[in-house]
This record gives structure tokens, C-alpha cells and sequence, in this order.
């Protein structure tokens, strides 16, 4: 094996043949890897994914024609696919506008690719990672978890990726080879793969190499990446990616492997992973690499999907890896750096990336399933999350913690709820903690809402006045106390990593402190209502609005998904709850009536029930299928899988219950 000089641009090791990479072309998060170990330092950022393409991706309306469509264009069909997509190759002068244009076509969008989410490494280490320790299993308590469930040898996890070395010693036996999406002869990216697939099912207790976490679990290997010369990296189109998640709900996997990450935000893979979350298939996708400081951190894709349990990278020091992703659209991290595991012709490698943390979780995915076949798609997501450890980057770098296996498979994943009075008193049910309240304490101005971090480790009030009070590990960032305001606040909405917070006045003014950035406002229209509150995005960058005749104003990257503006209610809209995804939200009235829009279902309301007190608020269960509504008498009535974990009905309270948490 030969090794480039240090002066030399990094290089990319197949076997015993070299591969000049052009210097100026290496990408910072992609996933070239070498078959026999440690990979060379790459620097450069990845490209930002054109919008424009050769070929693109259309969704036909009922009863249109691909062919039709193609010819129109000038162009011809490349790939048909299953949900009424195809892809088109474009002819001259046509565009993506143009094909967006065409009556026949609901929408389209560039076949650009995803690219994977390894970072190679210093190419001198290669002798060592034959020997080099599997560190990641204690540390995330796989060791404890095998006491209670080697998985099963029926529990598929697809890894779509490079394709896999199927004859690979600790992989024999252990993958279901699918198909070849790419159309391109077996290239470096197998590598990338089978490292992937060697930390997920990897023969365990078998006395060579590395454990897989997933123990009996098996892998279905789709290969839907490939080499790209132009800019030395692995990458696949939407299409392939696309139409591999698809392919593996098809075969019965149960779990879908993602070490792959694009700032695109493609419509075609989400309508993929919504299909498979539909199917109860958990999806599971790297964070990716662009977590250093100079790149900043962009929201990736797929992971940046709702519904997706999105992976962020630690190391053995358990700290956030430099170049990870990180930020609240973030769910858990996983051991990402100095990673061993498998690669073609039988060796080993240690590979650093959140591609390398990814499949950890996905193997934890599996256990759960072998262990509680019965659970849902986003029941394990939640689980998961919400069994993680606290870690340095918790609450900050991500939005829950790092994984732990055990926890997530003895952790029933409820962690209860608050709810607040206007006196700041507060009442915990379940799981969630007490730290504090201002129940003994004088108030210039009542409470009128609270928000909870992520884990239900803290939470914040906020009064009228603007005044915020903080407890547990929610973190003070700034208040309206004392300010001259023109109109009341009315409730408030924490980001989803807990840096910063919103608060809303009844006008529509909106304040925003710590990372929370204004992106709009209502302030100063005249409206026939009044703000009641609002809720924030995952990533930080929208607001929702809601008035109390129903109707519901949008901000930055929130979407519009419907309102009651204009439609007659029993009773005024109090308050609004978004679902985990951030592609839903539920409206309450003063009656319990709930008004469901985007992926978020009806699972019951009070609407016909005589009520003691009014609802004064909703809070979300963390799958999204499920809902809890708060009295103001401190009554409880929860719907869907929303445990009831308790109330106050019935308990005299010093002052009305004003929110939920």
C-alpha cells in the first residue's frame, strides 16, 4: 500500500491502486473511504447542491403521462417511479421552469445528490486500525442492552448507501444483497458501505474483529451511491436515494439507514421517508459534517426531515465532534470519531464522520423492534431521544442527548408533563421534574404561559409584563420587565435546543431573545382578532401565530397548513400545538374542539362535553399521535398516545392554570 507524500493533495486508497483526487475538488464531508483503513484529510467544502439539472424529478397529476411529459420537454424518460414520480432527462432549451410549467406536472424539482457523511483521516494511522479499540459499545451501553435482546435475525436494516462486501468474515451470512440503483460498476464507495453496515451487524461474540451493535440483526445492502469523479467524493441523486427508501419498505425492513446528508431539501425523498414512517419503517440519517465553525451549520437532508431520527457525532471523549452538524433540528449524537469497523476484502478501518455515528442508532433501532415488535415508527424515534444521556452537547449541540442502547429499550419513552397557574405555581406529572416556581413570590403581572426544554429537564414562565422566569436548565437569555409595551403577553415558544426563546403579544409584536431571530410580525395590522400565541419551527427560523377567531399567520420557514379564519366557531381558538415533524399543528378552542391541519391527526377533543373550566392550552406527545388538553381548573384530558399522568381537577388551586409544558 503506498501512501501520498505530505505535499501531495490527499489521496483515496482502493485495494493497492491510488486515485488522485484534484486538490481543489476534495470535499470536507463526503465519503470516499480507502478498503484497507485509515483515510487522508480532506479540507474544502462540499458544494452547495445547483438547482439546476440535466434530468429532473416530476410528480404527474392523476392521469398524466411521463412519456407526454418528456416529450414536451424534448427530452425522453430515464427512470419511471412508483407514487406517480419520474425522472425526465431534459431536451435543449428546456428547463426546470418549464417542466414546472406543464399542466400534466404537480411539481418537480433538479435530480441533484446527496452526498455521504464520512470524513476521512490521516493516511499514517493505517497500520494501527486493524488494532484500534472499539470504544463506542460501553459507552453507549450496548453491552447492557445485549443482557436483554440479541435482536433478530428477522429485524432487516437497509443500508442504503455504497453497496456492501456481503463475503466480508463478520458480514457473511449476515446481509441480503438488493439491488444496484446506480447502474455503475462497483467503485470506492463499497467501502463506505460496508463500513456502515459492519457497525450495525457485524457477527458478535464470535471472537474476531468487531462487534456489531445490532447482534443477530441482518442487513438489506441497496446501492444507490456511487463515485463522482468531478468532485472526488460518494454521492447519490434524489432519485436513487428516493427510490431505495422505497425498495426497502418494499422488502419488510423495519429500520433505514441514511449515512448520507445535501442541503437540499428534496421533495422527493421526504414524500420517500413519509411513505416509509407511514409503514412504520424508522428512518434514521446523518446529520452531516458541516459543523465546524467556518462552514457553520446548515440544515441537512434527509435528516433535517421531522420525522427522521437525525444523528450528530461524538468522540471518545464524548464531546460534539468538531465537524458535526449541530442545532435543535437535531435529535440525538452518537459515537462518530475513531470509528472501527469492517471494509471489503476481509480488513478493517477506522473512519471518523456522522455517516460512522448513524448506523449505531439505526442498530439501537433494530434492538428496540426485536425487542417490542409492536411499536411505531416515531414511538421508536421518541424513545430513543428521549432515553439518551445527557452529554456536554445536550440541549445545546442536539436537541435531546447522546445514545444510550439500554435506556431505549427499558425506557417506556413518557416523560410526562407540567402545567402552570397564574401565580407561577407549578404541578409535575410523570417523569417531568420539579425545580422551582414562583408560587411564594409577589408578581407585578399574572403568568400567562411556559415552555419546557426538549427532555423536560427545565422549563421558563413568562408574565404579562414580559417578565421570564427561568428553572432547572433552562437558560435565561433575556426580558421584557419593565418595558413600556403596547399590548399584554400572551404565551411564549422555546427553540427546539433550548438557546433562546420567543414571546407574543396579544397585538402580534414579536420579541425574540438568545438564538430566537424575529422573522416577522403582526404588530401594527389592523386584525379582528387577537394573538392567543404561537409556535416556533424546528429549526429556528419560523413562526406560527394564532388568533382566537382560528385564523393563523406564517413567518419565516413555516408553512401555511390551514386555519379557521372565516369559518364560524362554538367557541375562541386559546392556543396551538405543533407536531414533532413541524409538518402539523392543532388549534384548541375554549370547548376542547380541536381543528387538526398538516400530518397532525384527530384523536379526540371535548368539544361535546360539558366542561367545569374552559381549556386554556394543548401540549403534543413526543410521537405526534397523541395530545394532552389542560383545564384551567387544572383537569386533565389526554387523547391518542398521550398518557394521563395525572391532574389537578378537583384540588382547590390558589390561582387558575394558565398553560401546559
Amino acid at each position: 500500500q503506498w501512501i501520498a507524500p505530505a505535499d501531495k493533495a490527499p489521496a483515496y486508497v482502493c485495494g493497492r491502486v491510488m486515485l488522485q483526487a484534484p486538490k481543489a475538488r476534495l470535499v470536507a464531508f463526503l465519503a470516499v473511504i480507502g478498503s484497507l483503513g485509515v483515510m487522508p484529510g480532506v479540507a474544502a467544502a462540499a458544494p452547495a447542491a445547483p438547482l439546476s439539472a440535466e434530468a429532473v424529478i416530476v410528480k404527474l397529476k392523476a392521469g398524466a403521462s411521463s412519456v407526454d411529459v418528456a416529450q414536451a420537454a424534448g427530452g425522453r424518460v430515464l427512470v419511471g417511479m412508483v407514487r406517480d414520480r419520474a425522472v425526465v432527462k431534459l431536451g435543449k432549451g428546456a428547463s426546470l421552469a418549464s417542466v414546472r410549467r406543464d399542466p400534466r406536472v404537480e411539481w418537480a424539482e433538479p435530480d441533484v445528490r446527496y452526498r455521504a457523511t464520512e470524513m476521512p483521516d490521516d493516511p499514517c494511522l493505517v497500520s494501527a486500525c486493524a488494532g484500534a479499540r472499539q470504544w463506542a459499545p460501553s459507552v453507549i451501553k450496548a453491552t447492557e442492552a445485549w443482557g436483554l435482546t440479541h435482536g433478530s435475525p428477522t429485524m432487516l436494516v437497509a443500508v442504503v448507501d455504497g453497496g456492501v462486501d456481503a463475503t466480508h468474515p463478520q458480514l457473511a451470512g449476515k446481509v441480503v444483497v438488493g439491488p444496484d440503483l446506480t447502474g455503475t460498476v462497483q467503485d470506492l464507495c463499497w467501502n463506505h458501505g460496508t463500513h456502515v453496515a459492519g457497525t450495525v451487524a457485524a457477527m458478535t461474540d464470535d471472537a474476531k474483529g468487531v462487534a456489531g451493535i445490532g447482534w443477530d440483526t441482518r442487513v438489506l445492502s441497496i446501492r444507490a451511491l456511487s463515485y463522482d469523479p468531478q468532485y472526488g467524493d460518494c454521492s447519490g441523486t434524489l432519485s436513487n436515494i428516493a427510490k431505495g427508501i422505497d425498495t426497502a419498505v418494499a422488502a419488510g425492513a423495519r429500520v433505514v439507514n441514511l449515512s448520507l446528508a445535501g442541503t437540499f431539501d428534496s421533495k422527493t425523498v421526504r414524500d420517500s421517508v413519509e411513505n416509509a414512517v407511514a409503514h412504520n419503517v424508522v428512518v434514521v440519517a446523518a446529520a452531516g459534517n458541516e459543523g465546524d465553525l467556518f462552514r457553520g451549520n446548515p440544515v441537512m437532508y434527509p435528516a433535517g426531515i421531522g420525522d427522521v431520527l437525525s444523528v450528530a457525532a461524538t468522540t471518545s471523549e464524548d464531546h460534539t465532534a468538531s465537524f458535526s452538524e449541530r442545532g435543535g433540528w437535531i435529535d440525538i449524537a452518537a459515537p462518530g470519531y475513531g470509528i472501527v469497523s469492517t471494509v471489503p476484502g476481509g480488513g478493517y478501518g477506522v473512519m471518523h464522520g456522522t455517516s460512522m455515528a448513524t448506523p449505531h442508532a439505526a442498530a439501537a433501532a433494530a434492538l428496540l423492534l426485536a425487542r417490542s415488535p409492536g411499536l411505531s415508527a416515531r414511538q421508536v424515534v421518541a424513545r430513543i431521544a428521549l432515553s439518551s444521556d445527557d452529554y456536554a452537547g445536550a440541549g445545546r449541540d442536539v436537541r435531546y442527548g447522546r445514545l444510550n442502547v439500554y435506556r431505549a429499550l427499558t425506557d417506556d419513552g413518557q416523560p410526562g408533563y407540567y402545567m402552570t397557574g397564574s401565580d407561577g405555581g407549578v404541578f409535575s406529572f410523570g417523569r417531568s421534574g420539579f425545580y422551582g416556581s414562583t408560587g411564594s413570590i409577589k408578581l407585578n403581572k399574572p403568568i400567562v404561559g411556559m415552555s419546557s426544554t426538549p427532555r423536560r429537564r427545565g422549563y421558563w414562565f413568562v408574565a404579562s409584563d414580559g417578565g421570564v422566569f427561568n428553572y432547572g436548565g433552562a437558560g435565561f437569555v433575556g426580558a421584557l420587565g419593565g418595558s413600556a409595551l403596547k399590548a399584554p403577553i400572551v404565551g411564549m415558544a422555546a427553540l427546539a435546543d433550548g438557546s433562546g426563546y420567543y414571546l407574543f403579544g396579544q397585538d402580534g409584536q414579536v420579541y425574540g431573545f438568545g438564538g430566537a431571530e424575529v422573522t416577522g410580525e403582526m404588530a401594527g395590522f389592523r386584525t379582528k382578532s387577537h394573538v392567543v400565541g404561537g409556535a416556533v419551527t424546528l429549526t429556528g427560523k419560523g413562526l406560527w401565530l394564532v388568533m382566537s377567531n382560528g385564523a393563523v399567520q406564517v413567518f419565516g420557514d413555516a408553512e401555511p397548513l390551514g386555519s379557521m379564519e372565516g369559518r364560524p366557531l362554538h367557541r375562541p381558538v386559546v392556543g396551538m400545538a405543533v407536531t414533532p415533524s413541524g409538518k402539523g399543528y392543532w388549534l384548541v378552542a375554549s370547548d376542547g374542539g380541536i381543528f387538526s391541519y398538516g400530518d397532525a391527526g384527530f384523536y379526540g377533543s371535548t368539544g361535546g362535553i360539558v366542561l367545569n373550566r374552559p381549556i386554556v392550552g394543548m401540549q403534543s406527545s413526543v410521537t405526534g399521535q397523541g395530545y394532552w388538553l389542560v383545564a384551567s381548573d387544572g383537569g386533565i384530558f389526554s387523547y391518542g398516545d398521550a398518557v394521563f399522568a395525572g391532574s389537578m381537577g378537583g384540588t382547590p388551586l390558589n390561582r387558575p392554570v394558565v398553560g401546559i409544558g
